[in-house]
């Protein structure tokens, strides 16, 4: 998307925009944290990706933002190595395993791993000194109000502050809405020259592909 002629998007600008846009929400509405579960906010504070089968439900991957601390990142597996390796804006000490279960599950299992995840969170807030204060999630589900309320964590709405803090783009953020919308725009113009009567939807998608 860069070239060494043109700048187009500044990739270095938009993940410091878009984390201090998550701090700035974090102030505003008086949260010490915020754990972020579903993936786009997980993007939006940390700048990394996970491949696809790890956003399909909220918390196999999360994100934890301290009031004074970078990203904390929480991921499923190895993948932590490959976010140390292409991520440096990621302090490497700052990648954890992930504890996850099927949200909304019951049961023993769900439990045990809900109190890891839970004594992970809080041990991470205690050592910015935070674990006092209100955390803000944008998921919750029966499991973590139990877990939460056993480690007397005080948790309220991540979920607003996060859509405020997205809801208003940079520069590089808007470029690359161009960028894709361009992107999209010759992809239908081409499919418009492509077509004809009697062909297959799966056609289609192989040729714009």
């Amino acid at each position: 998307m860069g070239t060494d002629w043109q700048q187009r998007i500044n990739w270095e600008r938009l993940r410091k925009y878009r984390l201090n846009r998550a701090r700035e929400a974090m102030k505003r509405n008086g949260l010490g944290a915020l754990l972020a579960m579903y993936d786009e906010n997980v993007r939006y504070i940390s700048s990394t990706v996970t491949p696809g089968w790890c956003r399909l439900k909220p918390g196999l991957r999360y994100a934890l933002l301290c009031e004074g601390s970078e990203p904390i990142l929480f991921e499923q597996g190895d993948i932590g190595i490959q976010i140390n390796r292409h991520c440096p804006w990621i302090p490497r000490d700052n990648v954890r395993y992930a504890y996850s279960w099927i949200k909304g599950a019951v049961g023993g299992a769900s439990r045990q791993q809900v109190k890891k995840f839970t004594t992970a969170i809080v041990e991470e807030m205690r050592k910015y000194h935070v674990e006092k204060a209100p955390l803000g999630v944008d998921f919750i589900d029966l499991n973590m109000i139990n877990a939460f309320k056993e480690a007397e964590i005080n948790w309220t709405d991540g979920a607003s502050p996060m859509v405020e803090a997205r809801a208003i783009k940079n520069e590089d953020e808007l470029e690359a809405m161009r960028i894709v919308a361009a992107i999209c725009d010759a992809c239908h113009t081409a499919i418009s020259h492509f077509m004809k009567p009697g062909m297959q939807e799966h056609q289609i998608t192989a040729y714009a592909m």
